[in-house]
């Protein structure tokens, strides 16, 4: 087990939190063998970070990567980011592909609060209560949503 307080032990444990909120399961060696992401359930493949700021810069490479391996498994591509992670409870965002979020949530939203255009990478915050839908210059979209909201909307579909 890796040292407590080390980055490696605070992923270890969002990792199995991840897992459990998400009916998942913790993937061994997280990306170096087969399954290449933190958490898979029957749905998705999701890809857990963590960091001591206050904001996670996010690449259209990483997330086109993430979404390249959740497809080849047949899942959906999840991120789960926390921020401020040296708190006892800290923030967290999910990030998801706008058309994956728009399947799975369209009748519980009426549009986004926050549309931001980004060239090959953006600087995600965690911004209570509100969702932003985020287009990147290849017309890639996202959807980050902050943690309450999104149990608040996975509580009201029925996973298929």
């Amino acid at each position: 087990m890796a040292r407590k307080g080390t980055t490696k032990y605070k992923s270890i444990k969002q990792e199995k939190r991840v897992a459990k909120e998400l009916n998942g399961r913790t993937v061994i060696g997280s990306g170096a063998l087969l399954d290449k992401a933190d958490v898979k359930s029957d749905i998705f493949l999701i890809e857990c970070k963590t960091t001591a700021k206050d904001f996670y810069p996010l690449s259209l490479a990483t997330w086109k990567k993430i979404q390249k391996e959740a497809l080849k498994v047949g899942r959906t591509p999840l991120m789960y980011i926390d921020f401020n992670d040296d708190c006892i409870n800290p923030n967290s965002v999910i990030v998801m592909n706008g058309n994956d979020f728009y399947y799975f949530f369209e009748d519980y939203v009426e549009g986004f609060e926050e549309k931001t255009s980004a060239k090959k990478s953006i600087r995600l915050k965690y911004e209570v209560g509100n969702i932003q839908e985020i287009i990147f210059e290849d017309d890639t979209f996202i959807v980050v949503t902050p943690k309450e909201i999104f149990e608040e909307l996975k509580g009201l579909v029925e996973w298929h």
